[in-house]
């Protein structure tokens, strides 16, 4: 019974998940934050469809003969580790360094609470009570890394190869990764790039870190 009712839970969390994509991508404001079709160019976007794909490889996976198969159990519960992490990122970041900017009616847009407040919560609730607490190891949250690097060369080449603008007419999706207006080292307009770049490396670790260790407290505690 329990079996199905993860299962049931699972697959609202993927329809929920994928309907704060779906509204997000079909924006035409161009004013709005990830409006005018340039959703999936954020880091928000991306990691909640990484939540999306891992959702769905694990629906399957727990109803498959795979799951029986210890040499997939390890890479399964990195992948999930990862992308919780990711999201837990996006969740932070926006809410700490963006949502201050934003307008109070575009903060509060299901579009914008489902991508920044449901799918991450969901996700590390997901994360915390999953038994999968030994297939972890420490050394592991260097996998944590992988998302927020990509993200990082995914921007500035396309910032080198694409016409499109983003929010403010600017190249890039955030501004604390604007190189044309801080540059990589700081100037007259701010810090530069490279001490963000820095800042968000020991958040993700953070992060890592933090949702590693209250998994094991969870276990310690027999939750």
């Amino acid at each position: 019974m329990k079996k199905y009712l993860k299962f049931i839970a699972r697959i609202f969390f993927i329809i929920v998940c994928a309907i704060g994509i779906y509204t997000n991508i079909v924006k035409t404001n161009s004013d709005a934050f990830m409006g005018n079709g340039t959703a999936l160019n954020f880091y928000t976007l991306q990691s909640n469809i990484l939540v999306l794909i891992t959702e769905v490889i694990l629906l399957f996976y727990s109803f498959s003969d795979v799951n029986k198969t210890s040499k997939f159990s390890r890479p399964i519960a990195i992948l999930k580790y990862v992308t919780t992490t990711a999201i837990t990122l996006t969740f932070l970041v926006f809410w700490g360094m963006l949502a201050p900017y934003m307008e109070l009616e575009s903060l509060f847009e299901p579009s914008c609470i489902l991508v920044h407040v449901i799918t991450p919560i969901f996700m590390i609730i997901d994360f915390l009570i999953e038994n999968d607490k030994e297939m972890l190891k420490m050394r592991d949250v260097g996998y944590t890394l992988i998302p927020p690097v990509y993200y990082l060369v995914y921007c500035l080449v396309r910032a080198e190869i694409s016409d499109t603008t983003l929010t403010g007419g600017s190249r890039y999706p955030y501004w604390f990764i604007d190189v044309d207006i801080y540059g990589w080292f700081g100037n007259e307009n701010g810090i530069g790039i490279i001490y963000w770049v820095i800042l968000m490396v020991f958040i993700v670790l953070g992060i890592g870190f933090g949702l590693m260790f209250s998994k094991k407290k969870l276990k310690r505690n027999n939750v």
